[in-house]
């Protein structure tokens, strides 16, 4: 497994921002897919089988009672971003704050984007990056079991 980065949750102190796997070409490319494949082998989604289908049924619940609504932002894009979230560890409590920076940070990937709007998305980048060392840090000083 790859060592973290130990470097203070400042932005000052993070490290450059390099291209996303999105972006990159092989090797570096295959390199970073054959790390994210990892979490996705069966032995970890099974334990997240439990979460998914409470998530899932949450998730109908509230279109359902709300008398419908937009299934994508209602269903279709919190489900995948609830469990990739999960998967990284982010905390329950956080998920509208991960949400928020996860709907900014996908807009880097539109070439049609206003410098603006470009700028809102990189400074969300920035504050995504932050917040995860700082739960990587919370995680060196507390370890547990799990993720």
């Amino acid at each position: 497994m790859p060592r973290l980065l130990r470097v203070k949750p400042c932005r000052n102190n993070l490290p450059k921002m390099l291209p996303s796997m999105l972006m990159s070409d092989p090797p570096n490319h295959t390199r970073l897919r054959s790390l994210v494949t990892q979490a996705f082998q069966p032995q970890h989604l099974k334990r997240l089988q439990p979460y998914v289908e409470q998530l899932s049924k949450e998730l109908i619940r509230h279109l359902s009672s709300s008398g419908g609504g937009d299934l994508v932002s209602q269903f279709a894009f919190p489900l995948p971003a609830q469990i990739i979230a999960e998967l990284l560890g982010v905390p329950r409590s956080d998920p509208e704050q991960f949400r928020a920076w996860s709907q900014k940070v996908a807009r880097l990937l539109d070439p049609s984007q206003t410098p603006e709007a470009h700028q809102t998305a990189s400074q969300a980048r920035w504050e995504l990056l932050d917040y995860f060392f700082r739960l990587i840090e919370a995680k060196r000083r507390t370890p547990k079991d799990g993720p």
